[in-house]
């Protein structure tokens, strides 16, 4: 009861162990820090160049009226068709216009992209330039872009990003508004006569 008892922390955690992981918890949080400090900057950039972006469009269609600069890669309009949007698309390599098709079922996505597809050569015709087709077998949506090399985190390159987006954007537009209106009626008869009552 009386004896005496000493206890080296060494033998526990050693001096040189302890060292080594105060270090690593202190490198970890600069790490993080570091992290949050790059996407606060990647958001800071992204709604500049979006609000530009806008501001540029809105001189020559309507389209973008209602659209605010957000923080994603991506901003989006609606198409008057459930599911398929006019988007811009913009990161360290590219900067594209595109008509981006998810109405959440992979067959209904496939089913415009072919009825669009079909018509590639009068809609390339219409746009005036070659898009780039994308049915995206592997995945549930599909898309239809037009697509420049760029870097938005390099504001020298915005004039002329910004201008090519907003053109194609525009030629996007013009080009799909109407037949995408023909492929949402045949969509909706789909669907009519779908949910018809069998007569036996």
């Amino acid at each position: 009861m009386g004896e005496e008892h000493f206890l080296n922390i060494e033998q526990i955690i050693p001096t040189k162990n302890v060292e080594e992981f105060m270090i690593g918890i202190a490198d970890k949080a600069l790490d993080e820090i570091e992290g949050v400090t790059e996407e606060k900057n990647r958001h800071k950039v992204r709604r500049e160049f979006w609000t530009k972006v806008i501001r540029a469009i809105a001189t020559k269609t309507s389209l973008f009226q209602n659209v605010s600069p957000g923080t994603h890669s991506w901003i989006g309009a609606g198409s008057d068709v459930r599911g398929v949007g006019f988007n811009f698309v913009a990161g360290r390599a590219y900067g594209r216009a595109e008509l981006y098709i998810d109405r959440g079922d992979k067959e209904e996505n496939k089913f415009i992209f072919d009825q669009l597809y079909a018509k590639k050569e009068s809609i390339e015709t219409a746009f005036d330039r070659t898009l780039t087709w994308e049915k995206l077998e592997d995945r549930r949506a599909c898309r239809i872009k037009c697509e420049m090399p760029g870097n938005i985190y390099d504001p020298d390159q915005w004039p002329t990003l910004i201008e090519f987006m907003t053109d194609a954007m525009v030629r996007m537009e013009n080009t799909f508004k109407e037949r995408l209106a023909d492929i949402n009626r045949q969509l909706e008869k789909r669907e009519r006569a779908s949910l018809a009552p069998t007569i036996l």
